[in-house]
C-alpha cells in the first residue's frame, strides 16, 4: 500500500487531477462566499458570453466542443439561476440566441475576483519564478498531449 501512495505522489495524472479537484473546490467556496450562483463547470460558457453575447446554442457548442444536448442543459441551468435568457432570433424562428441577463453581466468582476483569490491561494508560498515555471511546464504538457 505504501508503494501505491508513493507512486501517486509522482504521477502526473494523479497530481493534475488532484489540483483540478482542489481548485474547483476552492473556487466554488469563493463564489459561494460572494453569493454568485455560478457552477465552476459553467465558467467557460459564461466567460465566452462575456466576450460575445447573444449567440446560438450551436455557437456555444462549437466554442466548447460540446454536443448540443450538453449545451442545452448548461443553458437551462444558467437560465434557472438568472444568468442568461433565450431570445428568439428574427432571422430564424427555430433558433434562439443565448443572452446574458443584467445579473449575468454584473457577476463578471466578482467572478474574476474569485478566480484571482483561488489562484493566489494555490500559489501561496510559491515564488514568482516557480509560478512561471509551473505554468510554462503545464502549457508544454498540454501542447505535447494535443499532438
Amino acid at each position: 500500500m505504501e508503494n501505491i501512495e508513493r507512486n501517486k505522489l509522482h504521477s502526473l495524472g494523479y497530481l493534475s487531477g488532484k489540483v483540478h479537484s482542489l481548485m474547483k473546490k476552492t473556487l466554488t467556496q469563493y463564489l459561494e462566499q460572494a453569493g454568485i450562483p455560478l457552477k465552476v463547470a459553467y465558467y467557460p460558457v459564461i466567460s465566452n458570453l462575456w466576450a460575445q453575447d447573444e449567440v446560438t446554442q450551436q455557437t456555444i457548442a462549437e466554442w466548447m466542443g460540446y454536443d448540443r444536448h450538453r449545451v442545452s442543459r448548461i443553458v437551462d441551468d444558467l437560465e434557472e439561476v438568472g444568468l442568461v435568457e433565450r431570445k428568439p432570433q428574427p432571422n430564424n424562428l427555430r433558433a434562439k440566441a443565448v443572452c446574458l441577463t443584467t445579473l449575468g453581466k454584473k457577476i463578471q468582476a466578482p467572478v474574476n475576483q474569485a478566480i484571482r483569490q483561488a489562484t493566489e491561494q494555490a500559489f501561496t508560498n510559491i515564488t514568482e519564478d516557480e509560478r512561471t515555471l509551473c505554468v510554462t511546464l503545464l502549457q508544454k504538457i498540454i501542447t505535447n498531449l494535443n499532438r
